[in-house]
């Protein structure tokens, strides 16, 4: 379908070749998989993928990522992160946070959501389980 082959056309400019393809050198991601955006009271899910890049290269790699989601005309793309050390009694433990970044000209700049997980579990409901064709 039109989603698949644009999620395809990302993906290859994200792992381009300088050398084969010309134009200018980028950070490639450390890992890139098949990933979902759902909700469950609107009923719409959307397949996409997730991106991840070193540490040193996040601030580059978001840029990127900000930069083709502008270009094919994406509406929001979901930063994840990781907000160290928290206290929970005895048991220290990280949390993933997500935040929802606006690329789409109507929403405003400074109009993020974020939201803090401790754990990611999926929800049970027909959005969370992929398609099987």
């Amino acid at each position: 379908d039109a989603n698949n082959k644009l999620h395809n056309r990302i993906r290859t400019h994200l792992f381009r070749d300088k050398e084969v393809d010309g134009g200018e050198d980028i950070i490639k991601p450390d890992s890139f998989w098949r990933s979902f955006g759902f909700n469950v009271k609107e009923r719409w899910r959307e397949d996409g993928f997730t991106v991840s890049y070193d540490s040193q290269y996040a601030d580059e790699g978001r840029e990127l990522i900000l930069q083709l989601a502008r270009e094919f005309q994406q509406a929001a793309i979901y930063e994840y992160g990781m907000k160290e050390h928290n206290d929970f009694g005895e048991n220290q433990r990280d949390i993933l946070w997500r935040k929802v970044v606006w690329c789409d000209s109507n929403k405003p700049s400074g109009n993020e959501e974020q939201f803090e997980m401790e754990t990611v579990v999926p929800p049970e409901s027909e959005f969370s389980v992929a398609k099987v064709s």
